[in-house]
């Protein structure tokens, strides 16, 4: 019994870093218009311009810290003058609030330790917004290129986020031109392998409980 508590014991502790891990929640994006849910929560949308400027939408019923942010992948051939416009719809009129300019922005290295990707970032904005509906456009001036537009600061650490995140990281992989199976082959595939071994193990032990009751 007493192995048993420690066994599930560290499946816990497994489970729990996982879903800290799994706080940023990938989506590849295949449409000119993207609906953005739960603006709050940290995200990234992963995109390729092909010929028209990609539109972003937030409709918020109560207000919200907007932070929107642009990377790029740490490619050779990478396109960094891309511009992020915001705007905000009300009663049928578009007004701009910001600007994030690729081209007047100086672009740093990130390293992405979880995923073990390398991106460029670029400009980011962080403003407290009213209730309302907002626009984000992404464009650049043949409207092509790859690019990373982050939303919301707000870490999630639900399941359901850590299994949708899991099931995207391949298409991830093949976004930044790597082969699909090195979403094992860095700290996020240890913890997926170290997720299914946990399962497994809480299955064994559940079964040697019910044994040893019955």
């Amino acid at each position: 019994m007493k192995k048993a508590a420690v066994v599930l014991f560290c499946v816990g502790i497994i489970l729990i870093r996982i879903k800290v891990v799994a706080a940023h929640q990938p989506h590849i994006t295949e449409k000119d218009v993207t609906i953005v849910k739960r603006p709050e929560i940290s995200q990234a949308f992963y995109a390729d311009l092909e010929g028209d400027a990609d539109i972003y939408h937030i409709d918020s019923d109560r207000d919200f810290w907007l932070h929107v942010g642009l990377l790029v992948p740490d490619l050779p051939d990478a396109r960094k003058d891309f511009v992020v416009e915001i705007l905000r719809a009300k009663e049928n009129n578009l007004k701009q609030l910001y600007i994030l300019d690729g081209n007047r922005h100086e672009w740093n290295e990130f390293f992405e330790p979880f995923a073990g990707d390398r991106y460029l970032q670029g400009p980011e904005i962080s403003k407290q917004v009213q209730a309302g509906e907002y626009l984000v456009q992404v464009s650049n001036p043949e409207n092509r290129g790859k690019y990373i537009l982050t939303t919301g600061k707000k870490d999630s650490f639900k399941i359901s986020d850590l299994l949708i995140t899991i099931r995207r990281l391949p298409a991830v992989k093949r976004f930044l031109g790597k082969s699909p199976w090195t979403a094992l082959f860095n700290l996020m595939g240890l913890f997926i392998l170290a997720a299914i071994g946990a399962v497994f193990a809480f299955v064994y032990i559940i079964c040697r409980l019910v044994k040893h009751w019955i």
